[in-house]
């Protein structure tokens, strides 16, 4: 599922909680040398019209950015080379910033085809629950389209005027997960890697590995801060703890969501946690740079990292022309490939996790081509979905 193509948002709200439960209260912040590449910071002027909820940050909240600047150089191992744009924006308008970049038919196509496979219940309002996860889960943001970081309020105001406080501690890791997100930009062509169509398992796929590779930097980050080993905050347990809390459900908006949306929101950070960990250790920080240019080309790639490292590509699937489904009345409106990480969540209709990770694995490649009425006697359509797995005990499984 494809929230939106560009400014991909940051749900990084249970990853940090999470993270400060995870070991020691985190300490007050500490000065690190920068690199010596420039880590130069433009605030926006203030100026007469300025929507509401968006103001430019303070002279001391600059100054506290750029000290994380230079701590997300160190940390990643990438250097900025132009200025990162920075705003405040409280959680109403972040939420209706990214609602915006949300296309109505994009919505509508997502309704009809996980409707139409069952992983939508009836009747749910796909974009005010979109909004309403985006407005309580995002802290942060950066938009390659604008080259901007926006910080939510709250997180801003608590690392400038509480700098000594858990909370601060907090702010500063969820901030240092954004700035390499700008750090991505201008080192990796992250911008141009978000501007190419993609199927919706590429599409997953390269965003694990952004979000992994920027969660992976913030737990190498907090775990210096805290004095831990990073196996205690990137381990295999680790990460299996993260993603049950993560994706479970819940009473807050996220929680509440269905699995398909659910995990497909935070799968990303926490598998592509796993995937960047498994790069950097067979080839550093480079390894993971690497994967910037040899992008994985399926979520399998990702929840497998040495299917990846091996260079094992999906199997290519042709649908063909189903005449007699349109001799019906039926007329064809989307074709993707899904991938493993979406296959499991249909495949766990109905359990308690609402995932099948297990009958998932061994996915070989999949096509999907959802057809619609004509005459609209029907908001669910009809899906013609070929799958192929790695032999036929998979397949049976």
């Amino acid at each position: 599922m494809r929230p939106g193509r560009q400014g991909r948002p940051g749900f990084l709200a249970p990853l940090v909680f999470l993270l400060a439960c995870a070991s020691a209260p985190p300490p007050a912040e500490t000065t690190t040398a920068a690199s010596s590449a420039p880590a130069a910071l433009a605030a926006p002027p203030t100026v007469a019209g300025t929507p509401p909820g968006e103001r430019a940050p303070t002279p001391l909240e600059m100054g506290a950015l750029r000290r994380l600047m230079g701590e997300a150089q160190r940390t990643r191992r990438l250097s900025f080379t132009a200025p990162v744009h920075v705003e405040v924006h409280d959680a109403e308008r972040i939420a209706a910033r990214l609602d915006g970049q949300i296309e109505d038919e994009d919505v509508e196509k997502a309704e009809l085809v996980y409707g139409t496979l069952g992983l939508l219940p009836e009747g749910l309002d796909l974009r005010g629950l979109l909004r309403e996860v985006l407005g309580e889960q995002v802290l942060g943001y950066y938009d390659t389209d604008e080259a901007r970081l926006v910080v939510r309020e709250d997180v801003m105001e608590v690392l400038a005027r509480r700098a000594t406080s858990a909370e601060a501690a907090e702010a500063r890791i969820v901030i240092v997960h954004e700035l390499v997100h700008a750090l991505q930009d201008q080192a990796l062509r992250l911008g141009e890697a978000w501007e190419i169509e993609r199927d919706s398992d590429a599409d997953n796929a390269l965003r694990a590995l952004v979000e992994g590779d920027a969660t992976l930097a913030m737990m190498v980050y907090a775990a210096e801060k805290l004095g831990v080993p990073l196996e205690a905050l990137a381990g295999d347990a680790a990460v299996e703890t993260l993603m049950a809390q993560s994706v479970g459900a819940g009473d807050d908006a996220l929680g509440r969501a269905p699995p398909i949306l659910r995990h497909t929101l935070v799968t990303p950070y926490v598998a592509g946690l796993r995937f960047a960990r498994e790069l950097r250790r067979a080839g550093d920080w480079r390894g993971v740079d690497g994967a910037f240019e040899r992008k994985p080309a399926s979520t399998e790639q990702v929840l497998h990292p040495r299917r990846y490292l091996q260079g094992e590509e999906p199997d290519p699937i042709a649908l063909p022309a189903f005449p007699a489904l349109e001799e019906a009345g039926l007329e064809p409106v989307e074709e993707d490939t899904l991938g493993e990480l979406e296959v499991a969540v249909f495949l766990g209709r109905g359990t308690e996790s609402g995932v099948d990770a297990a009958a998932a694995d061994g996915w070989g490649g999949d096509r999907l081509r959802v057809y619609r009425w004509a005459d609209g006697r029907s908001e669910l359509g009809v899906a013609v979905w070929f799958m192929t797995f790695d032999d036929e005990a998979e397949a049976r499984e």
